[in-house]
């Protein structure tokens, strides 16, 4: 069966309304919050995340780079960041039909890990972060430049993916900070190119496509 999983940690969005899909889904929220309603979606809570423990943004990343941790009855998944609206009916299935292993959307501005490190730096958000020291890593293990930069708001998982999502979460953990952690993109194209994977490219594109609607997060960050 096919899960669309999404988390909501910390109280940084909304569940949005499931939509229902023109093949059979289900919809799976993880969240640290045990008070949490969710219409139309399977609620799990995150036990291993506890008051005081990983800042939310950090534990965040459990479900989304393992989802198949949190569903045992197996994929594919796709993975839907919190603030993401799906409005499609067959996003799911139309999603699933353009991927072999991996998919996700090409960055839609930027190609490059080390173009988008130093636009990162530039944002308050990020202020506080080795994000330039980052990419000057990357640069020395020898990552080229312009090898590719994908956005991982929405992430099709084919099968599971264990080193990828363990090599992924250790370049986070070591570049991150407690509450604002490495940008994934940064993470991600360098940890790809590692392991020598691309992703299948994803319909459409990630603005203005037919299958959702991106919102802000209830901080007002995007």
């Amino acid at each position: 069966m096919t899960t669309i999983i999404s988390g909501v940690y910390g109280g940084y969005d909304k569940p949005k309304v499931p939509i229902p899909q023109s093949i059979p889904v289900d919809y799976v929220m993880v969240t640290d919050d045990p008070k949490l309603r969710a219409p139309g979606w399977t609620i799990i809570h995150d036990h291993l995340r506890r008051p005081g423990d990983l800042h939310p943004r950090m534990a965040a990343k459990a479900p989304k780079l393992s989802p198949w941790t949190f569903t045992p009855d197996g994929g594919p998944w796709i993975w839907v960041d919190g603030h993401i609206q799906i409005e499609s009916r067959h996003f799911a299935e139309q999603a699933l039909s353009a991927v072999d292993c991996l998919g996700m959307w090409e960055h839609p501005d930027r190609g490059c890990l080390f173009d988008e490190a130093r636009f990162a730096a530039s944002l308050p958000k990020y202020v506080n972060t080795p994000m330039l020291e980052q990419a000057r890593h990357y640069e020395a293990m020898g990552h080229p430049a312009d090898w590719g930069l994908w956005a991982a708001g929405v992430i099709v998982y084919k099968f599971e993916l264990p080193h990828l999502a363990s090599d992924w979460m250790i370049e986070i953990e070591k570049w991150g900070t407690e509450d604002q952690v490495s940008l994934d993109q940064v993470s991600l194209a360098f940890v790809l190119r590692q392991l020598q994977m691309r992703p299948d490219p994803l319909p459409y594109g990630l603005r203005d496509n037919p299958w959702m609607r991106i919102n802000p997060h209830r901080d007002g960050t995007s």
